[in-house]
């Protein structure tokens, strides 16, 4: 699932991407990742999550569908049932959980890297970044992470230091992609209207979707159907991704 991402409907396609950041690793000029900037405190430190350090509920792990990722998400340690509403509450961190939609479509490009190898790639609506960092790690030659919350932003960053990966992150479309990743970013209208125009403009696109209820869903046939739930697992009864390509149909 992405992260506020209704207002990129404002932004356009090909919009400049002087707001990205070409993070090697993700790290900073010292060589330590980033704090989560777009709320961070003056001496760095995450947010307060109502009382708690939103930083101190993270924890690096390896996603059940993605051994190989490693990323920063929210704690087995962390009583989600207790927490739920605190969580959700102002804007939800949707980037410290990797959706099942995301760890489907992040192996589907691990296991097929010619999708994404010697091109750049576009992640729509980054999250956690898992896409960006499967194509990376998959032999793209450029990969861009968008995401509207700069708090996902930052994550993404930290997740690229945390797998030794090059990943550029930025608030704004880049020009020049050759494709586009996107997964569980329907619910959203804004960006589902700005991925179906992306379609109609030409442009490739992989996505992951699980089918929500009242979202809007692709006209063609999906390729696969995936068994995946979130990590950790807050999205029940949710429990598949869909998978398709998504191309400009042939105008007679």
């Amino acid at each position: 699932m992405s992260s506020a991402v209704a207002d990129w409907d404002a932004l356009g396609a090909g919009a400049t991407d002087g707001n990205a950041s070409a993070l090697r690793g993700g790290a900073t000029a010292d060589g330590n990742a980033p704090a989560l900037r777009g709320g961070a405190t003056a001496d760095g430190n995450a947010p307060a999550l109502r009382g708690g350090a939103l930083e101190a509920l993270l924890e690096a792990q390896r996603p059940p569908l993605l051994p190989e990722l490693a990323l920063w998400l929210i704690a087995p340690s962390v009583d989600l049932n207790a927490r739920c509403a605190e969580l959700a509450s102002g804007d939800p961190p949707f980037w410290a959980f990797c959706w099942g939609s995301g760890q489907a479509l992040a192996r589907h490009v691990l296991d097929q890297p010619e999708l994404v190898r010697g091109k750049h790639v576009l992640d729509f609506g980054a999250g956690s970044g898992v896409l960006a960092l499967a194509a990376a790690k998959a032999g793209a030659a450029r990969v861009t992470a968008v995401d509207w919350d700069p708090r996902a932003r930052a994550i993404t960053a930290r997740n690229a230091a945390l797998n030794a990966l090059e990943v550029e992150v930025s608030h704004d479309i880049p020009e020049g992609y050759e494709l586009i990743l996107a997964s569980d970013v329907l619910y959203d209208e804004g960006a589902a209207r700005w991925l179906f125009a992306a379609v109609e403009r030409g442009c490739d696109v992989l996505l992951a979707d699980p089918h929500r209820h009242g979202a809007a869903r692709p006209a063609v046939p999906p390729l696969a159907c995936v068994a995946a739930t979130a990590f950790p697992d807050v999205d029940y009864p949710i429990c598949s991704a869909f998978l398709y390509r998504l191309t400009r149909s042939p105008h007679p």
